[in-house]
């Protein structure tokens, strides 16, 4: 994340109604983050974003497969389709079955649906409300375009977010408050949150008094979607 995309998300944090705050300038910096001088104050804010690193990976594998079963199709068929993919939340078992293996569910149905249709234009979803098998609820495909685009599509479920990987995240951060050179009136954490995929989305009904602020004054949570801000009692 560049520092003008980080600066931004600071300038939702602060002007955030919540907030309150009369802020003179606000400063880059790199050890605080960010430097926020108020009226007659200067406060350290560190930023950082809540991605789990579980899911990411899952939603790595997911992109990836997908972007597998396109190039098979077009080495193939040479035809430029839309395709979108929701997968089912059962959990892929790669070690047992392999990256081939899901490779071929995606590509198998495409392709079932293409030699199906491919004399006439066509825009059909499968088993829509149904799974088309354990890993896979519903592929969309449409062939009246040209340029080829196959992506990951379908709501996902929101969870709990671990409370235990983020109080390692502010306790990772909280490391950096004693390199600071300057003297600041309160040190503060902003963890952004729902910036649009799914390793980024929690719930946080939970968090109570659960958490640490480990040498923080105060520590937000900025959930950047919906704009709401949460603070860590």
């Amino acid at each position: 994340m560049n520092k003008s995309s980080e600066r931004r998300v600071v300038e939702e944090f602060i002007s955030h109604p919540s907030m309150k705050l009369l802020v003179r300038k606000l400063e880059d910096s790199e050890t605080p983050d960010f430097i926020i001088h108020l009226l007659n104050s200067k406060v350290s804010l560190e930023h950082t974003r809540l991605i789990s690193p579980k899911q990411k990976q899952k939603e790595s594998f997911q992109k990836k497969i997908i972007k597998l079963a396109e190039d098979k199709f077009i080495s193939l068929y040479n035809a430029s389709l839309n395709v979108g993919v929701s997968f089912s939340y059962q959990p892929m078992n790669t070690k047992d079955m392999g990256e081939e293996y899901f490779v071929a569910l995606i590509f198998n149905i495409i392709e079932s649906i293409y030699l199906s249709n491919k004399e006439r234009g066509f825009n059909i979803t499968t088993k829509d409300f149904l799974e088309e098998n354990k890993y896979i609820r519903t592929v969309y495909v449409h062939n009246d375009v040209t340029r080829s685009l196959w992506q990951k599509t379908g709501a996902y479920l929101v969870e709990y977010a671990d409370l235990k990987w983020i109080q390692s995240v502010i306790n990772k951060k909280s490391t950096l408050i004693t390199q600071y050179n300057n003297t600041f009136a309160e040190r503060w954490l902003l963890l952004e949150a729902s910036i649009g995929h799914q390793s980024s989305g929690f719930r946080f009904e939970h968090i109570g008094n659960n958490l640490e602020k480990s040498g923080f004054d105060r520590v937000f949570i900025y959930e950047r979607r919906p704009k709401e801000l949460i603070e860590i009692p």
